[in-house]
């Protein structure tokens, strides 16, 4: 670990993102900080380096995340939104809630898998109204996946809407695999 962390501020970049990759798989306990300096380069070094803090699961790790997710780009937006669906934490779950609004529909989508990973009631909750009302076909069909999974009592009701009124292909095709089951 301590060699990765070094080489985290080699000269040559693909060795910086090699070294983030590495610490991804081996863990970072107690370079926190230089991680967190990390994912603020962007990149696949971001990239890595979000995934490698997002393994601690701390409230610490997960606070550092969310306080820097407003500066990144996209790419390392969705990691972070991605990696803090392990985090069983409450202002966690305050994040991800939040996300399910953002603009752009790939977070929402990830935001509503995150959820799904830990804080299931809630997932099962925003994919209900999310199913039938998001803009993106994509987003869309990833909370009929949820509902799918996690079977709500009024599982029946929302199939049968999303059948009558959701035009989408792929969505129809979700629908009919789902009652033919």
């Amino acid at each position: 670990t301590e060699l990765l962390v070094k080489l985290l501020n080699d000269s040559y970049k693909p060795v910086q993102e090699a070294a983030a990759a590495g610490l991804e798989r081996t863990g970072l306990r107690g370079h926190e900080d230089l991680i967190l300096q990390k994912i603020t380069e962007g990149g696949w070094i971001g990239y890595f380096a979000v995934k490698a803090l997002g393994k601690t699961c701390s409230e610490e790790s997960s606070s550092k995340l969310i306080s820097t997710y407003d500066k990144m780009d996209p790419s390392i937006k969705l990691a972070i939104v991605e990696v803090l669906g392990n985090c069983a934490k409450e202002n966690v779950k305050d994040f991800l809630m939040e996300r399910i609004n953002d603009e752009n529909e790939d977070i929402r989508k990830e935001a509503l898998s995150s959820l799904c990973n830990t804080f299931k009631s809630d997932a099962g909750t925003a994919a209900e109204k999310m199913v039938l009302s998001d803009d993106s076909w994509l987003v869309r069909f990833r909370a009929l996946e949820i509902l799918d999974e996690l079977r709500p009592a009024n599982f029946d009701k929302i199939i049968g809407e999303v059948k009558q009124k959701d035009n989408n292909r792929y969505i129809q095709e979700k629908v009919l695999a789902i009652l033919g089951k």
